[in-house]
């Protein structure tokens, strides 16, 4: 089995899943994603290596959420900037580290958004 896929490569995979089809919002999960999305909105405007803050808002059509940022290359973080950083990973469902096109990115999963 393959487990080392690009990022663009799971990006297209998360685009094509036509297999799922949610008919009811988990609103406590809905609210876990605001509060990541605003988390990591806080944290970028305290860190000044974070270069973007993007992802996958809930849709219909997959079963959980992607948020993400990215650092520089070399990203230094005071204690403050852990704190907040590490909240927000305790916070997410999942934590994913990649490196991407010379900078790295913190994925923040948010699961089960949506029930079928």
């Amino acid at each position: 089995m393959r487990v080392n896929y690009t990022p663009e490569e799971i990006a297209e995979m998360h685009d094509r899943n036509e297999n799922f089809n949610g008919t009811r919002a988990n609103f406590s999960k809905i609210k876990l994603y605001q509060a990541v999305k605003s988390d990591l909105v806080e944290f970028m405007n305290m860190c000044d290596d974070v270069r973007m803050i993007d992802g996958y808002d809930p849709n219909m059509k997959e079963k959980h959420a992607i948020l993400w940022l990215d650092f520089s290359p070399a990203a230094t973080l005071n204690k403050e900037e852990t704190a907040a950083l590490t909240a927000i990973m305790n916070k997410a469902d999942g934590t994913v580290i990649s490196a991407v096109d010379g900078h790295v990115r913190i994925s923040f999963d948010i699961n089960d958004i949506w029930d079928n």
